[in-house]
């Protein structure tokens, strides 16, 4: 008759916590350095007049730092400049609804 090895299981139970926690932390690390580079395009493409490509790298920024209520305004500020009236209504609202917006 077969007998449970504990002592293995022991063993694999530790290594996967070990490794899933740190594919977590990696992941964590990853998600800010690309919302970083993405932040940094939008300005890159913002200063080169290119507001359609600005608005869509900042728009993927929004939608990993949720939190950043000055890159939100951006956005529905450049919304505005380019005349997506609608789109930039909504993001405004938000802002001005959640009491976020600087005034």
């Amino acid at each position: 008759m077969r007998s449970f090895n504990l002592r293995l299981f022991a063993i694999m139970f530790v290594a996967t916590i070990v490794f899933g926690g740190s594919m977590h932390l990696l992941h964590g690390v990853q998600v800010k350095r690309q919302s970083r580079v993405l932040y940094n395009a939008a300005e890159k493409a913002y200063e080169e007049k290119n507001l359609p490509l600005a608005i869509e790298y900042m728009r993927k920024y929004a939608s990993l730092a949720p939190g950043d209520i000055d890159a939100q305004l951006k956005l529905g500020l450049w919304f505005a400049e380019n005349r997506s009236i609608g789109a930039a209504y909504y993001m405004l609202e938000e802002l001005v609804r959640n009491g976020e917006a600087k005034g």
